[in-house]
């Protein structure tokens, strides 16, 4: 285990690949915790139930969140990187874009010191599997153009950008409402916020 972070919490924004709803899912309310071979992520009840009073898109989706590899595939490095952290796991449906804003205003204010948001996602599917071929020459170079393109505005915190981009490409980025969200709460939070772009890949350079 790493020592202590500072990270107290972690707010997962992530998409729904197993159900269709309206809104953005809180967690069962009998959940107490996630279950890792590395031990237990208690679940933050009383930040899921300010989330609730604070915007209505936030709902009560039982089962939502049951097999969503978006959240537990996250888990194990947060548990590796942060030792022990309270969990608010939010799996997004379709929203409105004022719903966007909205959560992401909710969210906004659980942000501190010692809170961490993390939006879980793929960026583009592609080839015969996904149903997605947009174009089949020069593939390899083509998909790094779009990664850049959806990078560039997430970077400059540029929500509208962003969402230009998912609209002239159709880009299949699985967690695009959560990144929005994300968006949507820094831009909420009304402070100053430095972005870095860490490093990219596909998973055809694998």
């Amino acid at each position: 285990r790493a020592p202590s972070s500072g990270v107290t919490r972690v707010v997962i924004l992530a998409p729904s690949h197993r159900m269709a709803f309206h809104g953005a899912a809180l967690p069962d309310g009998a959940l107490g915790a996630y279950r890792t071979p590395l031990g237990d992520v208690p679940v933050d009840r009383a930040a899921c139930a300010a989330l609730a009073v604070a915007e209505p898109a936030f709902v009560q989706m039982p089962g939502a969140d049951a097999r969503e590899h978006a959240i537990e595939v996250e888990l194990p490095f947060l548990q590796v990187a942060l030792g022990s952290f309270q969990l608010v796991p939010l799996v997004c449906g379709t929203l409105t874009d004022a719903e966007v804003t909205a959560c992401g205003a909710a969210v906004a204010r659980l942000l501190d010191d010692r809170t961490l948001v993390l939006a879980s996602s793929d960026f583009t599917h592609y080839g015969p599997n996904y149903g997605f071929t947009p174009f089949r020459d020069d593939v390899p170079r083509r998909l790094d153009a779009w990664l850049e393109a959806a990078c560039t505005p997430l970077a400059a915190l540029d929500r509208p950008g962003f969402e230009r981009h998912l609209q002239s490409t159709g880009d299949t980025i699985c967690g695009q409402t959560p990144i929005r969200i994300l968006l949507a709460a820094l831009t909420a939070a009304g402070r100053p916020v430095t972005v870095r772009v860490l490093a990219t890949a596909t998973s055809g350079d694998i």
